[in-house]
């Protein structure tokens, strides 16, 4: 009898230090369930999105070029044309010539154009995703249930567009303890850094 009455009271002290300790263990694990996020910032510093878009605008001002020394060929041919008397054989296929270079040059506009929106369109779509990772696994890391977007960017009252997108924010008001943007783009440019590492081959032996 006296070894359940002490077990019981083993039982109950054990039961009493569990429950002591259960609120303290809950309060170590809890913490801000939503997060807020600056993609803008987040975008902007981002070392891969940096280069992806300085290798873009090196390729659009290559096409520029590129298209102003077309431009300049036509205009030289359209000066050209004053030489001929007009409807001779030689100005008919001058001004033949001339119309193919202008359509041809529109279509290599066009062309040029829809290929570097498709191009900026797919390097924020790659980079969107790697966010969007890193993002999953810092709020399984630390329990966060919700993650919103926001703009640290300052209002500039004198444009009316501006002032409608303010008033159209969802986040009205965050605790700056609660923004993960430094966060993501640490763990985002410390991966970029080491994959831009140069590799160290296995040395050769010599004899």
């Amino acid at each position: 009898m006296r070894n359940h009455t002490l077990r019981a009271a083993a039982f109950a002290a054990a039961a009493s230090l569990s429950l002591a300790l259960a609120p303290e263990a809950r309060a170590q694990r809890s913490g801000p369930e939503v997060a807020v996020i600056d993609l803008s910032h987040v975008f902007k510093n981002h070392q891969k999105f940096q280069v992806l878009s300085k290798r873009l605008e090196d390729e659009v001002k290559q096409a520029e070029a590129e298209l102003k020394a077309n431009r300049a060929k036509l205009q030289q041919m359209a000066r050209q044309l004053d030489e001929f008397e007009k409807g001779s054989a030689e100005y008919r296929e001058l001004e033949e010539e001339l119309a193919r270079g202008q359509a041809d040059l529109q279509i290599q506009v066009n062309a040029q154009k829809r290929r570097f929106v498709e191009q900026e369109a797919a390097n924020y779509y790659s980079v969107y995703q790697e966010v969007l990772v890193e993002v999953e696994a810092f709020c399984k890391q630390h329990n966060i249930k919700l993650v919103l977007r926001y703009s640290g960017q300052p209002i500039d009252e004198s444009e009316p567009s501006e002032v409608v997108q303010a008033l159209n924010k969802s986040v009205v008001y965050h605790d700056p303890a609660i923004d993960i943007s430094e966060h993501i783009l640490e763990r985002l440019n410390s991966r970029q850094q080491v994959t831009n590492r140069p590799k160290q081959g296995v040395p050769k032996k010599t004899r």
